[in-house]
């Protein structure tokens, strides 16, 4: 029987269809030096935004009173970093960031009334392994 696929390993040997399910329902790599190769706990994976709203190049009618974003993990206090930047280079949110209190996957900030033009939304957290990830957005409001 071939060693079992524990975490990413198992995500690319699916990918490049050398996975295999075994009798028991876990699926196994037919190579063991590829399980070898690959092997990285899914735990030391950075954290990766999965949803922003406003969505990544969203252009919107009504303006939003918070930003909010969703990572695919929890994230730490640590270098927790929300800002949101009109055309001019002003910050427009309300220096608020905060994580959810019962998903620490969620973070937010408040804005100021958002007039019509396009905005940078700029986030950096702390990720479940200790790295620190950081990434930013646009987004454009126009009158309705």
């Amino acid at each position: 029987m071939s060693p079992l696929i524990p975490s990413l390993t198992l995500v690319l040997a699916g990918l490049t269809g050398t996975a295999e399910a075994a009798d028991d329902g876990m699926l196994t790599a037919p190579d063991p030096f590829l399980a070898r190769k690959v092997d990285m706990p899914v735990h030391l994976a950075h954290a990766i935004l999965v949803k922003a709203i406003p969505d990544r190049d969203a252009t919107i009618t009504d303006a939003p009173e918070e930003i909010l974003l969703t990572f695919n993990e929890g994230v730490g206090n640590d270098f927790l970093a929300l800002a949101v930047v009109d055309g001019e280079g002003k910050r427009v949110d309300n220096h608020d960031a905060r994580l959810d209190f019962t998903d620490r996957s969620k973070l937010r900030t408040s804005v100021s009334r958002l007039t019509p033009g396009r905005y940078m939304v700029r986030y950096r957290v702390l990720s479940a392994d200790g790295h620190v990830v950081s990434g930013k957005y646009f987004f454009q409001v126009q009158n309705p």
